[in-house]
């Protein structure tokens, strides 16, 4: 990103009243959110710590469990993928899929990675997001402001005057009962007219094999169960060695989202959606993060397990939202990934936007160390600009 897009990105956001006030609304909820719930549950600080194990034991052996996983899926009859960047994504999905089709997805932020709504919708196939702040962004053509809570920045009034102008009737933004109650309506049509599902993972446990996906609304149930074609989108640092793992991670992704017992905690073993006759094609994404385990400095950025609470924590975020880090993954956990992913050239606005406050290391139960990756990457990109200047 330029500086001069990222400047005018900034004072779109700062200039909008409404988006700064769902934004402040959220960070308000979660801070008071977050000291009860982990009151109420305390061991949740020593089950991070626990999780933190599992997440550095599976990133070193993260080769190896790529490969058992495709082992593991051949096995019990799933068609497995690996895709070394987004467009290896794009065009093995595309091909699986083609034109002509509806599909229904969940949130899903590879997906978002790589652009995959729009480039089936190129296609000629029908896409609908399943989660509804997802749901609303499609209709509005936006990005998500946070990883967990997408649409933060939509008041009612402006969700209603998008549903009004895109179903031909009108909506009373006070009636945000009746908006949800059409928008399931709505997706209940598409679930069953759908051929396809595609869903994520919060993480995957290679040796049964199955996804683990966390949600509030129960959309992804009806996602993976009522079509019978099924793409499970995921990235190779979702990885871990068991379902065990997996719960573990759940509880603690979710506690520290700002929930103290999810909606849903979804284990979705891949062997029994075969059995049930579904066919289920896994993709796994490279797509640059192999670099981030091979750069010893910023493996602990792999360690991320996208719980979004140093989101909220961050000074620049609360100020300016998800226009702060890179596309896909918001703030400076985004930015030092994305750097990696596109380039560290193209997230030089971001990178030098941190504060280097540490408040995103207080709020993460990881212990990540973002600031001093920062810092790192800031002198490597000066490190390269200065040689080519020089050479």
């Amino acid at each position: 990103m330029s500086w001069s897009s990222y400047v005018k990105d900034v004072t779109s956001i700062l200039d909008d009243k409404v988006k700064r006030l769902g934004i402040e609304r959220t960070v308000n909820h979660y801070e008071e959110d977050i000291v009860k719930i982990l009151g109420e549950y305390p061991e949740t600080l020593e089950l991070a710590k626990e999780v933190r194990k599992i997440r550095e034991e599976a990133l070193d052996k993260n080769a190896y469990l790529v490969d058992r996983l495709e082992s593991k899926c051949k096995k019990v009859g799933i068609d497995f993928y690996y895709a070394k960047s987004p467009s290896d994504v794009l065009r093995y999905i595309g091909d699986l899929i083609g034109g002509g089709k509806t599909v229904v997805k969940s949130k899903s932020m590879v997906s978002e990675e790589v652009g995959l709504r729009k480039y089936l919708e190129d296609l000629g196939t029908e896409v609908w997001e399943t989660d509804l702040g997802e749901f609303i962004l499609q209709l509005a053509d936006d990005t998500p402001m946070h990883i967990v809570t997408p649409s933060i920045h939509y008041s009612k009034e402006r969700v209603a005057e998008i549903f009004s102008r895109k179903f031909g009737k009108r909506f009373d933004p006070n009636d945000v009962e009746g908006m949800v109650r059409f928008f399931s309506s709505f997706m209940r049509r598409k679930y069953f007219e759908s051929d396809f599902g595609i869903i994520g993972s919060n993480s995957l446990g290679v040796e049964e094999p199955a996804s683990l996906l966390i949600h509030n609304e129960g959309n992804i149930t009806l996602t993976y169960n009522t079509p019978d074609k099924i793409v499970v989108l995921t990235d190779i640092f979702k990885l871990v060695p068991s379902v065990k793992d997996s719960i573990k991670i759940a509880l603690v992704t979710s506690r520290y989202a700002g929930y103290r017992i999810a909606g849903y905690y979804d284990v979705i073993f891949y062997k029994s959606l075969v059995e049930r006759g579904k066919d289920v094609h896994l993709v796994l994404l490279d797509g640059g993060r192999k670099k981030i385990l091979e750069e010893r400095e910023f493996t602990e950025a792999a360690l991320c397990i996208k719980c979004g609470a140093c989101m909220y924590k961050c000074t620049v975020y609360q100020l300016i939202g998800g226009v702060f880090g890179g596309p896909a993954y918001p703030s400076g956990i985004g930015t030092i990934i994305a750097s990696f992913l596109h380039g560290v050239e193209n997230l030089v606005p971001s990178l030098y936007t941190c504060l280097l406050d540490g408040r995103c290391v207080e709020a993460c139960p990881i212990d990540i160390d973002i600031p001093s990756m920062i810092v790192k990457l800031r002198a490597y990109y000066i490190s390269r600009a200065s040689s080519r200047y020089n050479g």
